[in-house]
């Protein structure tokens, strides 16, 4: 089993890609903990497999510090970061209002960033890798293209400042998971 005695924190875990990949990473015997806004789906997730949930903002530095805290305390350390959290922009760039955008450059750019920074000394210490989850969702969501965009870029910035510290090719750019 490829994630025994490993730690996954996953941000965004309540549905969609980021449930999946809890569940099979639980499937492959690690310890998994949920982090997002919404505590209904982290929970419905966690009861299915048997995860930790903590409700925090993935874009909010300091409610990051104390998931992790209690993380480190709860399980001897972190080994994965899946920074999934993300939402909407939804509308053309010539229509969206500023609050749109916004919420989509918080939602889509700020929870990778923050998580990713927040997580990156406990990583160093393991060893550990940090997955960046984004994708493109369309004609009509401007602001989710542009912070996936954004994303992007931030995983490539990772790499190249932090990275080193990990051990070669942890911060995954574009990572396929085949199960």
């Amino acid at each position: 089993m490829r994630f025994s005695n490993k730690t996954a924190l996953i941000t965004g875990g309540g549905t969609g890609i980021g449930a999946a990949v809890a569940r099979r990473i639980r499937q492959e015997g690690g310890n998994v903990v949920l982090v997002g806004r919404r505590p209904e789906p982290l929970r419905a997730v966690a009861d299915e497999i048997g995860a930790t949930v903590m409700t925090a903002d993935a874009a909010d530095g300091a409610a990051m510090r104390a998931a992790l805290e209690t993380v480190v305390e709860t399980f001897g350390g972190l080994d994965v970061l899946i920074a999934n959290a993300g939402g909407h922009g939804v509308g053309p760039t010539i229509s969206m209002s500023d609050e749109t955008w916004n919420l989509a450059t918080r939602l889509n750019l700020n929870t990778a960033f923050v998580s990713a920074r927040e997580s990156l000394p406990h990583l160093i210490r393991s060893k550990g890798n940090i997955v960046v989850l984004a994708s493109i969702a369309g004609p009509d969501a401007a602001g989710y293209e542009r912070a996936a965009l954004r994303a992007d870029q931030s995983r490539r910035k990772h790499r190249a400042q932090g990275a080193f510290h990990l051990s070669p090719n942890h911060v995954y750019e574009h990572t396929y998971l085949s199960w």
